[in-house]
């Protein structure tokens, strides 16, 4: 159960890395001086994932049908 638990950690950690460096993810701080606070921000941008996971998709797709062509071809 511990790797199992490892794992899913590992693979967390993997996934907001990768969305951090394409530009889903973004963190903004504001400083009010005056109050002494802080406002951190945590921005999501849903059309940016979207628009990977669609190129993707099409980027598996014609992998998948260039390999059959060539299973076919032989």
């Amino acid at each position: 159960m511990g790797r199992f638990i490892t794992f899913i950690v590992l693979l967390a950690v993997c996934v907001i890395a990768l969305g951090f460096y394409l530009g889903w993810f973004g963190v903004s701080t504001t400083r009010d001086e005056t109050g002494g606070r802080t406002d951190v921000n945590l921005r999501v941008d849903e059309k940016k994932i979207e628009s990977d996971a669609q190129k993707a998709k099409e980027k598996v797709k014609n992998a998948i049908d260039k390999t059959t062509e060539k299973v076919k071809g032989n």
